[in-house]
């Protein structure tokens, strides 16, 4: 009994301030390794899906995809041999303004 006021001090771990902090931090871990888990299930069950998807390819059931092609397929086709018309037209714009500038100054 004469030990009470031990509870009160701040270093001791049987005070509810303590009890408290480590609650937290235990509720925090726990959060943190059920996320883990999640992330580790996704990762798994992605890996499955994209195996099984190339064993369809590979069999002939499903034909192959390029699945982010369009990112990079634009309508100017920029730094391809034999782009676009388009593009061949958008550069010969700026020579053409160029072209009576250069003989207004000389």
């Amino acid at each position: 009994m004469a030990l009470k006021f031990l509870n009160k001090k701040g270093w001791h771990t049987g005070s509810l301030r303590n009890i408290e902090n480590v609650w937290k931090a235990e509720q925090k871990h726990e959060a943190e390794q059920k996320k883990l888990d999640e992330l580790r299930k996704q990762i798994v069950e992605e890996r499955e899906r994209s195996e099984f998807r190339l064993l369809q390819e590979q069999a002939g059931l499903v034909p192959r995809q390029e699945r982010l092609e369009f990112l990079y397929d634009s309508g100017l086709a920029v730094g391809r041999p034999g782009g676009s018309d388009s593009f061949k037209t958008l550069e010969a714009l700026p020579k053409t303004e160029e072209a009576p500038s250069s003989s207004a100054a000389s």
